[in-house]
């Protein structure tokens, strides 16, 4: 009941219109949703928004897949500048200091005042390591949602090979082992004790 509330209210707060004239007409929002439109996220989305749609008359949420990470930013900027922002945007993580700097998003907490809790309170469901993701400043900007979870992969050989027994720990460890990996032959590295992804915003995401 409360998550079916504040979609009434930010869609209030967004200035999204009503649609139609009749008091019982359903307020029709749009769901900026990042996946192609053939994959299975795409899919289970649509039973998600279905499943929600029958279950009440208040609220029509339109699904929009809107591409990559990337492309949904633009499209949800574009739509805000246009003065038709949607009601609901899944967006990376790494995304939302970059809004609240920008003046694109609101904080939530008065939207949760209004249902007689507070940001902090909410995030009690949510599993502690995700709330940084969902705040700026010690205020609620977002609901953690979909959240990926990176994996170190690691040789034990090598680790074995190198002195070690187990996987590193903290990060303290990680640059330790990784500089006793990392193998060189003068001026050349033949190879390193450590190696991310640096396409897009991995590193970002990572860290």
């Amino acid at each position: 009941m409360l998550m079916k509330r504040l979609l009434q209210l930010a869609v209030v707060t967004l200035g999204v219109g009503w649609i139609g004239t009749s008091a019982l007409a359903a307020t029709r929002i749009e769901f900026f949703f990042p996946t192609p439109v053939e994959g299975q996220l795409a899919k289970e989305m649509t039973n998600m928004v279905k499943r929600f749609n029958a279950s009440q008359s208040d609220i029509e949420v339109v699904p929009v897949y809107t591409g990559s990470y990337d492309e949904t930013k633009t499209k949800m900027q574009a739509a805000i500048a246009a003065g038709r922002p949607p009601g609901v945007v899944l967006t990376s993580a790494n995304f939302v200091l970059e809004y609240k700097l920008n003046d694109l998003i609101s904080p939530l907490e008065p939207l949760l005042a209004a249902e007689g809790t507070t940001g902090k309170k909410f995030l009690d469901d949510f599993w502690p390591a995700l709330h940084a993701n969902a705040t700026v400043d010690g205020q609620l900007y977002a609901i953690p949602f979909q959240n990926s979870t990176p994996l170190l992969y690691y040789n034990v050989a090598m680790l074995k090979e190198a002195g070690f027994d187990h996987a590193p720990v903290d990060w303290a460890e990680l640059n330790t082992m990784a500089a006793k990996l990392t193998k060189k032959n003068g001026s050349d590295t033949e190879r390193w004790g450590l190696m991310m992804p640096q396409t897009y915003d991995y590193c970002g995401w990572l860290f």
